[in-house]
């Protein structure tokens, strides 16, 4: 009898352990949306955004994602949306986590500010990292003006700008960070950076690709950046490049 019971207790046991491998796996997933539209052309908006899902001192050789948004918009009219979608990703498991970001500004009046930040790390140990900036430049009315001055103001007093980043990848896809944008800005002020490094050793990093550029006056910008097959890790060493079945591409697009 006790040995019927034992084996019963084991069967049991052995379905529980089943059971629990078996049931789905939860992830904490994130949508979020921001919407404003003036319903007059002397409103003023200040807006900061900030995404992080792990500092990068915690991460180890995991993925991390950040993106961030800040926009200063004075005495105008505004139409403004900021959204993240955000998929941590099931038993924190790299190639789920992923992370989608929209960001429209329409904006007619004084002077404007529109940032963006985005940056990926991978588990190759690669980091890509984009900045898309729209500023203002005003100085003292004790300057003389003119587009023949160092001292000529430029208020970004009309600024049309989409954006559009996903970082991570799907089951689909083998891109691993996309970043489109687009932006026109009448008297204004514009600086881009992108930069993609292969961080080697104890945290110095290597730069392998890197952009800027800074320009003023009545703009059309179209600067998007594509980077694919960033899941690789090859040998023990985790920065190596991967062999010739898993290249490393990144494919900058600027206009």
């Amino acid at each position: 009898m006790t040995t019927k019971i034992k084996f019963a207790e084991l069967i049991i046991t052995i379905l529980t352990i089943s059971i629990s491998q078996c049931m789905p796996s939860t992830s904490t997933t994130i949508h979020y949306k921001f919407n404003c539209n003036s319903n007059d052309a002397n409103s003023t908006m200040t807006y900061d955004n900030r995404f992080d899902d792990l500092g990068f001192e915690e991460r180890g050789n995991s993925p991390g994602y950040l993106v961030s948004s800040f926009n200063y918009l004075e005495k105008g009219r505004i139409k403004f949306m900021d959204t993240i979608n955000y998929h941590e990703g099931r038993n924190d498991n790299s190639r789920d986590k992923l992370i989608f970001y929209n960001n429209t500004v329409v904006f007619n009046g004084k002077k404007g500010t529109s940032r963006l930040f985005a940056e990926g790390f991978f588990p190759n140990n690669v980091d890509v990292s984009s900045v898309r900036a729209i500023r203002f430049e005003e100085f003292s009315g004790n300057f003389s003006q003119g587009y023949g001055s160092p001292w000529t103001n430029f208020s970004s007093k009309q600024i049309h700008a989409n954006a559009k980043i996903e970082i991570g990848q799907s089951s689909e896809r083998f891109n691993a960070y996309n970043f489109t944008y687009n932006s026109t800005i009448t008297n204004g002020v514009v600086n881009t950076r992108d930069a993609m490094k292969l961080i080697k050793g104890e945290g110095s990093k290597s730069s392998d690709w890197e952009q800027t550029a800074l320009i003023r006056g009545n703009i059309s910008l179209e600067n998007d950046i594509l980077v694919s097959d960033l899941f690789n890790i090859c040998g023990t060493q985790n920065w190596l490049r991967c062999d010739q079945n898993y290249p490393l591409t990144f494919a900058p697009r600027s206009g």
